[in-house]
């Protein structure tokens, strides 16, 4: 990808609830899980990207560069989704509020979509 990847975790369900509740132990581990298997996520993201048709879109009219890339683990997916649930999230400099989403289960990609 070429430029820094953050992390973003959310506790919360509602926004607003104070104080924020704190990083559980598995959010932990299944951070530690991605950080050490990054590469590899990324190079899914890439090959999901790449058989993606926004990107042949966006691409024929003029391109557009990542911005904000972003692991996001959310307590709430988790809980609904399953411990080892998250997204990569991919945002564009052409549109603010529009990213990919890309969501892995552990270190293998499950599948992509785009929106805002």
């Amino acid at each position: 990808m070429g430029c820094q990847i953050a992390i973003a975790f959310e506790t919360r369900c509602i926004p607003g609830d104070l104080p924020v509740p704190a990083i559980s132990d598995e959010e932990a581990r299944l951070a530690d899980t991605i950080l050490n298997g990054l590469e590899s996520c990324i190079a899914e993201s890439e090959r999901l990207l790449e058989n993606d048709p926004t990107i042949g879109h966006i691409r024929a009219n003029g391109g557009a560069r990542v911005v904000n890339p972003h692991i996001w683990i959310s307590r709430e997916v988790m809980t609904e989704d399953g411990p080892d649930r998250w997204t990569m999230v991919l945002g564009l400099d052409i549109n603010p509020d529009f990213g990919w989403h890309i969501e892995f289960e552990g270190l293998t990609a499950l599948e992509v979509w785009a929106g805002d």
